[in-house]
């Protein structure tokens, strides 16, 4: 590495790559070595020793003692090296300072060796960001905040928002931490929705992104429940509508003689549901998320119990015995039922 990197400045300098010289003209080759570990009578370093001499000469190593030539040079230490070398900032480099930087810069600064200059380090964002409140109806506001772990440097720091569902909430496309400033606030706006939505409301800035979840849910929206009944009863209302989440009750009257022999709520048999008072029937349905169709199905007779259908009515059994089997009749007032034989 010394090697090349003298050469290279002697070039860039436009002087033959080998004539470098040392302290006051002085062949490197002749001078006291500066480090232990590389020195002229040793064979394996002899032929680089000029080279790691200049190098220290010309302020591009600035470690003491000992050099370590067998060691690997990290990418940050060798951008270093090649900013003194080329940049001029070689002879900057203060007594005793480390291949990482040649200045000593203020907390929250790095010393940047291709500006030769202290620049803010890049704050990144805290654990969360906040909205406040967290649950909304749609159309409703929340407010946002995010926060950065330090003061935001010179010119502030521009933080980039999404949502992960633009249709049901909008957030600003940047918002800025103003320098000096360790917080900013945004508003998310939200649109109606039919049902309780999430969306993910995101916060990025230097390659790190943090997420709050924002939940949306129904205002206004409201859903038809259609109730029909055959013959031998009625059902009210007929038809309403009901605000999500919300709540009806039927009213199922049967005629005189007649009991509700089944309830069918969208496609199921809820006639168990059906409550008897003795002269009607009451269903009703709650938190309520959509269309809803009801039937009421009536049969001759009268309730018995809650929910079991139509008994019979009160009647006189016959038993007839033709060609050996008993036949049981009954005559009902309205019409004559064959049960059994």
């Amino acid at each position: 590495m010394a090697a090349f990197l003298i050469r290279a400045v002697q070039i860039k300098n436009g002087l033959p790559a080998e004539s470098f010289t040392c302290a006051g003209g002085a062949n490197c080759a002749t001078t006291t070595p500066d480090f232990t570990d590389v020195i002229p009578t040793d064979p394996n370093e002899a032929a680089f020793f000029p080279y790691v001499q200049a190098l220290k000469y010309e302020g591009i190593t600035t470690v003491t003692g000992t050099y370590t030539p067998g060691q690997n040079v990290p990418r940050d230490q060798m951008a270093a090296f090649i900013s003194r070398a080329f940049l001029g900032d070689a002879t900057q480099a203060p007594s005793g300072a480390n291949e990482y930087s040649v200045l000593s810069c203020p907390a929250g600064q790095m010393y940047n060796n291709l500006t030769c200059s202290c620049e803010s380090i890049l704050l990144p964002l805290q654990t969360s960001v906040i909205l406040n409140p967290a649950s909304v109806v749609g159309g409703a506001i929340s407010q946002g905040t995010v926060a950065l772990s330090d003061p935001a440097p010179g010119g502030g720091a521009l933080i980039t928002l999404s949502s992960s569902n633009p249709s049901v909430a909008t957030v600003p496309e940047t918002v800025n931490i103003a320098a000096g400033s360790t917080l900013t606030t945004f508003i998310a706006n939200t649109n109606q929705v039919s049902s309780p939505t999430s969306v993910s409301i995101t916060a990025s800035y230097n390659g790190t992104a943090q997420t709050a979840l924002l939940t949306v849910n129904p205002t206004s929206t409201t859903y038809t429940i259609t109730a029909t009944s055959g013959s031998g009863g009625s059902i009210t209302p007929g038809s309403t509508t009901v605000n999500y989440l919300g709540s009806v009750s039927f009213t199922i009257t049967p005629a005189s003689g007649y009991a509700l022999t089944s309830l069918i709520d969208n496609g199921s048999n809820v006639t168990n549901s059906a409550f008897w008072n003795g002269t009607t029937y009451t269903y009703t349905i709650s938190d309520v998320t959509s269309n809803q169709s009801i039937q009421a199905t009536f049969g001759v007779g009268t309730p018995q119990q809650l929910g079991r259908g139509p008994a019979l009515s009160t009647c006189s059994f016959i038993v007839l015995m033709v060609a050996g089997l008993g036949i049981i009749i009954c005559w009902d007032r309205k019409k004559k039922v064959n049960l059994t034989e």
